[in-house]
């Protein structure tokens, strides 16, 4: 029984970090440089912040600032390099916040007891469809991790259960017992070290692909993920592909369902449509309180679960029926991790004194 989590940003903002774009580009454009492409760059990122607040997509968009006729292409990669850099160096800082020496025991317990509460919140009638078909594969639970970060926030989490304890409970099926371990931890867009990716989903988010003509195709497989991926040459793409395959449950955690990661919304998409018993929770952050009347909070589910179907190229039919194995969580299964970078630090850090 696989059971995958697709981590993404919402992680290391829910435990504290200042990983949005926006933090970063405050932190940018404070850092000096003489070259004077790079000073325009960082000029026109001030003037658009609201654009560059969705990095990604402004890159595609960045493109048109250049002409193919002056040979720019190699002028818009290294503003795009220079970003990623400083984007690195800048997460590498977050990092630092969080003192893993004081919060090791803790934090292993913790994420623990997270990876087991994947149900909690739900109403019953939901819970009970979720487990309906968890019930339905035998074996013990694995738990597999697909990080969307840059940080090794939740390598470390996944570092310490597995130091913690060799097994996470056990499972009972058709009379047998059977382990539950902790299995996969792929990283799809790299490290703050090696291997990033940062770019659009593929060449419509590209404005200007008249700048990569007769040039190098190096040049455009670095804002592209996919190719970016491929150029990298570690199979990523194909392993993630895999362990989407395998799964039975799959918990999107801390991600904007945004065009920029179309690849893998369709794959899951096709997912739902090709395995009886996939089922699919999609957490979000942004659900409004629950009161007397629950007719705004399905309103909500509803749009949220559109927000994952409108990468499906089924019809409406189709979308319907795959649509019902989405399942939306308003609760915050990381809660027990919240801001662990400041308060729980400070008061840790405190008591062993």
């Amino acid at each position: 029984m696989n059971i995958t989590f697709m981590i993404g940003n919402g992680f290391d903002l829910n435990i504290g970090l200042k990983t949005r774009y926006k933090d970063f580009i405050l932190d940018y454009l404070k850092v000096d440089t003489k070259d004077d492409m790079l000073k325009k760059f960082k000029q026109d990122i001030d003037r658009n912040a609201d654009l560059w607040s969705s990095a990604e997509l402004a890159f595609g968009q960045y493109t048109n600032e250049f002409s193919h006729e002056k040979n720019e292409v190699e002028a818009f990669t290294n503003c795009h390099e220079n970003f990623c850099v400083n984007l690195a160096e800048y997460l590498k800082k977050q990092e630092k916040r969080i003192n893993y020496g004081v919060l090791k025991a803790n934090l292993a317990t913790d994420f623990i007891q997270c990876m087991k509460n994947i149900m909690g919140g739900f109403r019953t009638e939901q819970r009970d469809t979720i487990r309906r078909s968890v019930d339905a594969v035998g074996g013990g639970f694995q738990y597999n991790f697909i990080s969307f970060n840059y940080t090794r926030t939740l390598d470390k989490c996944v570092e310490y259960a597995k130091a913690e304890v060799e097994v996470l409970g056990r499972r009972t099926y058709n009379g047998h017992i059977y382990a539950n371990t902790i299995g996969e931890l792929i990283h799809v867009h790299g490290y703050t070290d090696r291997d990033m990716v940062l770019g659009v989903n593929d060449e419509t988010q590209i404005v200007n692909m008249k700048l990569f003509e007769n040039e190098y195709p190096e040049y455009l497989a670095q804002i592209i993920k996919k190719e970016t991926n491929q150029m990298n040459g570690e199979y990523v793409d194909r392993r993630v592909y895999e362990l989407l395959e395998k799964s039975n449950l799959i918990y999107i955690y801390g991600m904007s369902i945004g065009e920029t990661d179309a690849i893998w919304w369709k794959r899951i998409c096709d997912l739902l449509s090709q395995k009886q018993n996939l089922r699919i929770i999609l957490h979000c952050f942004d659900a409004p309180q629950e009161s007397l009347f629950r007719t705004k909070h399905i309103a909500y589910e509803r749009k949220m679960r559109e927000r994952l179907i409108r990468f499906s190229e089924f019809d409406e039919e189709k979308n319907n029926e795959i649509s019902q194995w989405i399942h939306i969580a308003t609760n915050n299964i990381f809660n027990e991790l919240k801001d662990i970078c400041t308060e729980k630090i400070e008061e840790q850090g405190l008591k062993a004194m």
